[in-house]
């Protein structure tokens, strides 16, 4: 399922209207989300800047550090 907003896209599982599993968000910018996502929330997920280099990671929902 595809989703707009005024920031991007998402393409992905929805569950209860929230993002939920398997998902990509899309930025206008050019970064962009790919992971696991949990009630609306990057879970297990990956981060890109527009150039494709990582700039934050998601381990059970908490920013890795």
């Amino acid at each position: 399922m595809k989703n707009t907003w005024p920031d991007g896209a998402y393409e992905g599982g929805f569950k209860n209207g929230k993002f939920h599993g398997q998902g990509t968000y899309s930025f206008n910018d050019g970064r962009k989300v790919e992971g696991i996502n949990k009630n609306g929330q990057p879970w297990n997920a990956i981060m890109y800047d527009k150039k494709g280099i990582v700039i934050k990671e998601y381990f059970e929902g908490k920013i890795k550090q």
